[in-house]
């Protein structure tokens, strides 16, 4: 009878595969950009060997960190993202290059002139893409975060708005929003409010007979 293959084996563990595929769309996300800049590179490379075209300080620059980052891709992953990052945003604004002609695109914005490679920005817009929420971190931003298990968020403004129109209900069709389960958390909420605000005080009247 035929042994089982190693990927027969690793499928056993269904748990197992769905992270291995995510951590490999994880990789292939990451080495996007990088594969971006090498590519450049490489056809930079075939244009200054098959035609007249010279490499400035930026080009050898492009390659010392370009290169850089590979190495720390391969050995130290953890600081790789960084180096990219680094990378890609010197080659934007102009001080590395990774075509064999350098293209900038200049904008102005009131008096402020600002130029940049659009080969470069392109890798940059992908990393960004694939990293924004650490961006988010390291810019301090905060973003919207889940309530608790067991807990929501009220809309103040909508609960007002429904707790004033839910005064001309009855206490019957209260019971129907807060019971039915068909209605929104601010809905259910108002209707409680409306409720105890409407037998308060008949419990007060009976408390003081």
């Amino acid at each position: 009878m035929p042994q089982p293959t190693a990927l027969h084996a690793s499928c056993t563990r269904p748990l197992g595969c769905i992270l291995n595929n995510k951590m490999k769309k994880e990789n292939i996300k990451q080495l996007l950009p990088l594969i971006l800049l090498f590519g450049g590179l490489i056809y930079t490379s075939i244009a200054y060997l098959t035609s007249n075209v010279g490499l400035t300080w930026r080009h050898y620059l492009g390659i010392l960190f370009a290169l850089a980052t590979g190495v720390l891709y391969l050995s130290l992953p953890k600081y790789s993202k960084k180096a990219l990052g680094a990378t890609l945003l010197l080659g934007t604004f102009n001080i590395l290059a990774f075509t064999p002609s350098i293209t900038t695109v200049n904008i102005s914005i009131a008096s402020l002139g600002v130029s940049f490679q659009p080969f470069s920005f392109i890798g940059l817009l992908i990393f960004m893409a694939f990293n924004r929420k650490r961006i988010v971190e390291i810019l301090g931003i905060q973003a919207p975060t889940e309530p608790p298990a067991g807990m929501y968020y009220l809309d103040e403004e909508k609960f007002e708005k429904l707790k004033d129109s839910y005064h001309w209900k009855s206490i019957e069709e209260l019971d129907t929003i807060i019971t039915s389960g068909k209605f929104t958390i601010e809905a259910v909420e108002a209707a409680k409010k409306v409720k105890e605000e409407k037998t308060q005080p008949n419990m007060n009247s009976v408390k003081s007979q």
